[in-house]
């Protein structure tokens, strides 16, 4: 059995709006977005992994816009998804997308029209639901070795020593043309 939890952060206006929340096309949760919190046990992850959170709706009333800025928005925000206690805080906005169908977003397009801005059916690197779309959130397993793939891209230090004897061959030449 594996433990996956999601923690949201959201704001609605008028009613919390429905969710449906699914791990491999599997529905987990059906029903309003009223808690921060969501824990599901499934069985079995293939080695590559999707979960969705889907805002089902957002009526045009949920955004208050004065003066041409919004002041207040319908949103969820996902903080952080842990798997198997794997936490992906850190991962969530840089995997994340979400998925937008702009038929059920006539207001938002018909606004990017007008104002000479392209809309995009998805958008990279966001961990915030403020429209009727879908988060994607994907992942392989073992997790272990997904995460040290990822982490892997920030370890510098072969760098750092790449830089270093970088610095000291330059002090050498530089040495040899004040002894010339």
């Amino acid at each position: 059995m594996n433990k996956i939890q999601i923690n949201l952060e959201y704001n609605f206006l008028t009613t919390h709006s429905p969710i449906i929340i699914k791990f491999n096309e599997h529905v987990l949760y059906n029903g309003v977005c009223n808690q921060n919190k969501f824990t599901f046990f499934v069985d079995g992850f293939d080695k590559n992994n999707e979960i969705q959170i889907h805002l089902l709706r957002k009526n045009s009333d949920e955004t208050q816009i004065i003066d041409g800025k919004i002041i207040s928005d319908t949103f969820i925000k996902i903080n952080n998804i842990i798997i198997n206690d794997h936490s992906m805080r850190h991962l969530v906005n840089d995997f994340g997308k979400i998925i937008i169908d702009y038929s059920k977003n006539l207001g938002a397009y018909e606004y990017y029209i007008k104002n000479n801005i392209v809309p995009v059916n998805v958008l990279d690197k966001v961990n915030v639901l403020s429209l009727v779309a879908y988060y994607s959130f994907c992942f392989e397993l073992p997790i272990n070795e997904w995460l040290k793939k990822y982490y892997k891209q920030f370890d510098f230090v072969s760098d750092i020593t790449y830089i270093q004897k970088l610095k000291n061959l330059s002090l050498k030449k530089l040495k040899k043309l004040d002894n010339f």
